[in-house]
């Protein structure tokens, strides 16, 4: 029994609801008869049962004798993620239970889809200010969206403190992550960039707390989900050696152009190793955060080369390599350039390289799709312009003529009776008329443009 290491007295005691009654009923029935002294008034053996709610699937418990059984390890063999899975279990309350179903899957790919993309929004408009994408906590400023923030935190603390209800807590979160991206679109000129970073950092830390970034280390201080363990152990020139690979490569291509001596190229060059080494001494450990300037100088090169091109004779050239270093070079890193206006610069989104090559094989296949269905339809075209010229040799004199439903024709051709001697009714005859008129122009048609040929 559990008393022979915890004692007469615990504080928690756990199982499934079906055990609720009798098993926990009965075991602490005899338990407290055990250890009850008369002396001393009642013994509470347990202070806290925990009655947990089944996993279900199609309806029905999980279990060895339904056959429905199955282990994490082989759901994580499935289209589950370790991540994935724990989003399905914190939709569910401890002590309702969860349905593995395929519409909770979809939830919980969407709510994850939401803070992915929240993430590389929210990186992508600091990365624009060098100075608050930093490794520390930014402090909140006084608006409506840090206003929002705090009541998210109140609201979460609740919710964690309502016996432990997780699905209200994730519903905070992605609330708040959508009124984060209402005042991103609404103030796109001058966002809260301080507020934006602090939301950020409060929503890493809270899916770090509750278990969904594996690689994540308490206190869960960074912004977006860990890069992993491993960069721990690199050095920060490690760590941005390939992108600053990439920007050597963009500055020793640009040269090549042959282009006139432009300021803002020459500046953007020269400043990059300055803002790494002031990153470096910070102790900025983030390999986003790091590899920021060598991004930043890049992107920046690369607008300018866009408002360079139309005027240039290296315009091709130059598009080339704006496509290149979009498409090619940062995409290997898995970064993305959102282009916008001339004037606003791309922005720079983090995305994991695999969903890249995901949007590309998405992009490339719906482009297939599009070819394709417009070949289809020039085949369509083709073939029902074949069957018109086709049917537009045959002589309206006789174009009725072979169908035995008609007994009687005018000199035109033109039907007049049914077969059983009948008139045509004059509805009919209307509508044979319009045909016969029809086919007569394109006849006609065909008989000049053969004489011609």
């Amino acid at each position: 029994m559990a008393s022979d290491i915890l004692g007469s007295q615990m504080d928690i005691h756990s199982g499934g609801i079906d055990l609720t009654f009798p098993h926990h009923d009965n075991e602490l029935a005899q338990s407290e008869a055990y250890f009850c002294e008369p002396s001393n008034g009642c013994h509470d053996w347990v202070r806290y049962f925990l009655h947990m709610g089944h996993l279900s699937i199609a309806g029905s418990k999980m279990s060895k004798s339904l056959k429905n059984f199955q282990t994490i390890r082989d759901s994580l063999k499935t289209d589950f993620s370790p991540r994935r899975m724990r989003i399905v279990f914190l939709m569910g309350r401890w002590n309702d239970g969860v349905e593995i179903s395929t519409d909770m899957k979809i939830m919980a790919e969407a709510w994850e889809t939401t803070v992915n993309n929240f993430f590389v929004n929210v990186k992508s408009h600091l990365s624009e200010n060098i100075s608050t994408l930093n490794p520390g906590i930014a402090p909140m400023s006084h608006s409506a969206l840090a206003d929002t923030l705090k009541q998210a935190q109140l609201d979460l603390h609740s919710s964690l403190t309502d016996s432990f209800d997780t699905p209200r807590a994730l519903r905070v979160i992605s609330d708040l992550i959508k009124e984060v991206n209402i005042h991103i679109s609404t103030q796109k000129l001058s966002p809260d960039i301080v507020t934006l970073e602090a939301v950020a950092r409060w929503v890493t830390k809270i899916i770090g707390i509750l278990g969904l970034d594996a690689n994540a280390l308490a206190p869960y201080d960074g912004l977006g989900w860990s890069s992993g363990p491993s960069s721990t152990n690199l050095s920060s020139q490690e760590i941005v050696s390939g992108y600053r690979e990439v920007f050597n490569q963009v500055i020793k291509e640009v040269e090549g152009l042959g282009l006139e001596p432009n300021t803002e190229l020459i500046l953007t060059s020269k400043n990059v190793e300055t803002e790494f080494s002031v990153l470096k001494e910070s102790g900025a450990k983030d390999v986003h955060v790091q590899a920021m300037p060598f991004l930043r100088a890049t992107s920046k090169l690369r607008d300018t080369l866009r408002k360079l091109a139309p005027n240039s004779e290296a315009k091709k050239q130059i598009l080339d390599l704006s496509d290149r270093i979009r498409d090619v070079y940062l995409f290997e890193l898995g970064v993305y350039l959102d282009d916008r206006s001339i004037e606003q610069g791309a922005l720079i989104k983090f995305v994991p390289k695999s969903e890249l090559l995901a949007q590309r094989e998405e992009k490339l296949l719906k482009e297939r799709e599009k070819i394709a269905l417009k070949e289809k339809a020039r085949l369509d075209r083709e073939k029902l312009d074949a069957e018109r010229a086709e049917r537009a040799k045959i002589n309206p004199m006789v174009m009725f003529r072979s169908d035995t439903k008609w007994g009687a024709w005018d000199d035109q051709g033109i039907p007049t009776k049914l077969q059983d001697g009948s008139e045509v009714p004059k509805s009919a005859l209307k509508k044979l008329k319009k045909d016969w008129e029809r086919q007569k122009k394109a006849h006609d048609e065909w008989i000049t443009k053969s004489s011609s040929t």
